[in-house]
């Protein structure tokens, strides 16, 4: 199975295996202004992001380089922040080196984002 991006299921399973120490994994997707953004999910559920996505708020496509909402672009809404599904980037899953827990991280693109959440 492939993500829209590239990314296999295939690949995250070689890593957990080859890293049985990893306990949490970095969710890393970089904002229009260059600032990384993300969230951080336990082991166990990397493979089903690889299946499924992850679901990161659209106003992270919104923001002025200090991390305040630009009500302008559109993207914010009276009744909050809506959601984009978000995809693992092919070959950017690595282990972070002195994390205590042991943690990795990985980039993540939106496919589509001006598709309708």
């Amino acid at each position: 199975m492939t993500c829209p991006t590239g990314a296999t299921l295939a690949e995250a399973e070689a890593f957990l295996a080859a890293h049985p120490e990893i306990e949490a994994v970095d969710l890393i997707l970089t904002d229009s202004n260059g600032i990384a953004r993300g969230k951080i999910i336990r082991r166990h559920e990397l493979l089903s992001i690889y299946k499924n996505g992850r679901g990161f708020p659209i106003s992270i496509l919104g923001l002025d380089i200090v991390g305040e909402d630009v009500h302008e672009t559109g993207l914010i809404w009276d009744q909050g922040d809506g959601d984009l599904k978000a995809w693992p980037l092919p070959g950017t899953l690595v282990p972070l080196h002195n994390t205590k827990p042991p943690r990795a991280e990985v980039l993540w693109g939106f496919t589509n984002w001006m598709a309708a959440p």
